[in-house]
């Protein structure tokens, strides 16, 4: 055992070192994210809104727009969607809270008819207060997102210096470090860009999608705040993996309540919106992606709990974006190349199969 760890094939104390310092720094920096949440929580928005808007600039920087100007655009987008979920949010919860007796009621008359078919005794449902369990809820989600939206101004002011100095940024790279660096980490930068960037535009694209069919089916069905839940349907796309699970199952159950005990329309309702988020998701949205980072979708769930722990729901928001700059960074270096492998799926063990095939035929 200690021959063959002395061998050249073994393992070298430097890269154990290497591996055991990575570790200590990753804690480190989990442990100050967490803490400094305050600070590291705006900071990690205005990156990602950062790769979203880039395009924009790019666009109108080719037509000759002056700087300040594209600025002054990008930035009165931003205010005015920022206004719009404000009065999005503020409307959804006054209606919610109008409509929380009914649904108490209901909610109520189900346990109690469930109940009684199995021989139980239903009088301890009338002792149950399901609006201590409901106003909590949502005034934590409402506090939650009146507290992201106060702190839309921190991000606005981290943005607008991003932007500021967006165009001098590679040469500041070409000036701090020799070509062949500089170059690798221009190209890194690059592949970042056109990743995330894409990535979001496709993503608000079908989410936009997504959106105005649940509305317009959930309308049609006669179910109760339509609007609520294609914009919750909008929002829960940005989710990856378990996003658009989290969007039926919570349209499905409200419907349940709704509509009990007339199932059938509950069945549809089910139907419809799962058909949505099939052939949105894994038919048409996978077509206009194209070819992504191949990131494991096991470790790309990994990293979308992580980031739920972390930060809420601001962390399952940015966790595919911050995904994808921890795949390049571990691309682009050597040491970090076995972590690439780790994080890569299926289509870097076919073309380890593929490389090896051709090795047999040599």
């Amino acid at each position: 055992m200690l021959k063959d760890l002395n061998t050249n094939q073994g393992l070298k104390p430097w890269r154990v070192e290497s591996v055991f310092y990575c570790i200590v720094i990753v804690l480190i920096f989990i442990g100050a994210f967490k803490i400094a949440e305050a600070v590291f929580k705006p900071l990690a928005i205005s990156i990602v809104l950062g790769f979203l808007v880039y395009p924009v600039y790019t666009f109108l920087a080719r037509f000759k727009v002056p700087k300040f100007l594209i600025v002054f655009i990008i930035f009165f987008l931003l205010f005015s969607f920022s206004y719009l979920i404000f009065s999005f949010v503020y409307y959804s919860v006054t209606v919610l809270m109008k409509q929380l007796p009914y649904y108490q009621n209901q909610l109520a008359f189900i346990m109690k008819d469930v109940l009684s078919r199995y021989k139980v005794d239903s009088s301890v449902i009338n002792d149950v207060n399901f609006s201590g369990y409901i106003y909590p809820f949502l005034t934590r989600a409402y506090n939650e997102i009146i507290g992201f939206t106060s702190s839309l101004v921190v991000v606005f002011l981290l943005l607008y210096f991003l932007l500021s100095e967006i165009h001098v940024f590679e040469m500041k790279l070409d000036k701090a470090f020799k070509k062949p660096i500089s170059t690798r980490f221009i190209g890194a930068l690059d592949t970042i860009n056109n990743q995330i960037g894409k990535y979001l535009g496709i993503k608000i694209l079908v989410s936009c999608l997504t959106g105005i069919l649940v509305f317009i089916g959930l309308t049609l069905f006669g179910q109760d705040f339509p609007l609520v839940w294609a914009v919750l349907s909008f929002v829960f796309n940005f989710i990856p993996s378990i996003g658009s699970i989290l969007a039926v199952f919570f349209i499905v159950i409200t419907s349940l309540i709704q509509f009990y005990p007339n199932l059938n329309i509950v069945l549809y309702v089910f139907i419809y919106n799962t058909s949505i988020q099939m052939l949105i998701g894994n038919i048409l949205e996978p077509k206009m992606q194209g070819k992504r980072l191949d990131i494991s979708p096991f470790l790309l769930l990994c990293f979308l709990f992580f980031w739920g722990w972390l930060w809420g729901i601001v962390g399952l928001l940015i966790s595919y974006p911050f995904t994808v700059i921890v795949k390049v960074i571990v691309d682009n270096v050597s040491w970090l190349k076995s972590f690439s492998v780790f994080l890569g799926g299926s289509e870097i063990l076919s073309n380890i199969s593929h490389i090896s095939s051709k090795d047999k035929e040599i």
